[in-house]
């Protein structure tokens, strides 16, 4: 699953929540469902929490 998706429902669950909820018990489990959003991508993608990879250097052009 890609992370725009990921981001898509993130977006839904948050709008969700403001639609029938408000307070700190709202913002918590906002905050549960990104962190759990964010575990669940690094687990598909291999990719550990919080790493980020640099993008391959440039490499020279054949003359």
């Amino acid at each position: 699953m890609s992370p725009e998706k990921f981001e898509r429902w993130k977006s839904l669950f948050s709008q969700t929540v403001d639609e029938h909820f408000v307070g700190e018990k709202a913002d918590h489990i906002k905050s549960i469902a990104n962190d759990m959003a964010q575990v669940t991508q690094s687990k598909i993608s291999g990719i550990p929490r919080g790493m980020t990879f640099a993008p391959d250097p440039p490499q020279p052009k054949d003359s």
